[in-house]
């Protein structure tokens, strides 16, 4: 079996999880693009169909994008390759605080990370609340 490698799965080639989630925690927190980039990026066209777990999902330059999600304005990306799944995805208010967080699984399927990230953005927020009661 020979297995040709492309561009897109470069990024979990090479990164580790918490490299990852440190490049899009900054990139939306201290942002190292122009304002302009920033803007032009996270300008959004919606994805007709349903894209669970995405409320109403859309694309940006480079980003997936949830643009009604409970947590606001979501945005990341996700994909995978042979063996692998990675997702990584900014949540700016999950009650009250920014969440960065990145799932890797040595399994196919990009849905699966995805997942992954939002069940433990459920289980923080959750925790948050609790910290808050």
């Amino acid at each position: 079996m020979s297995v040709r490698l492309r561009h897109e799965w470069s990024f979990a080639r090479i990164s580790a999880t918490v490299e990852i989630v440190r490049l899009f925690d900054r990139l939306f927190t201290r942002p190292f693009l122009s304002p302009e980039s920033m803007s032009a990026m996270l300008k959004t066209v919606p994805v007709p169909g349903d894209h669970p777990p995405d409320v109403r999902a859309g694309d940006g330059l480079g980003v997936m994008i949830d643009l009604s999600s409970r947590y606001g304005l979501v945005a990341g990306h996700a994909g995978g390759g042979p063996g692998y799944a990675t997702a990584v995805f900014h949540f700016p208010d999950v009650t009250g605080h920014r969440v960065t967080v990145a799932a890797m699984v040595n399994r196919d399927g990009r849905d699966l990370a995805t997942e992954i990230v939002v069940h433990l953005v459920d289980l923080i927020a959750q925790q948050l609340r609790d910290n808050d009661a």
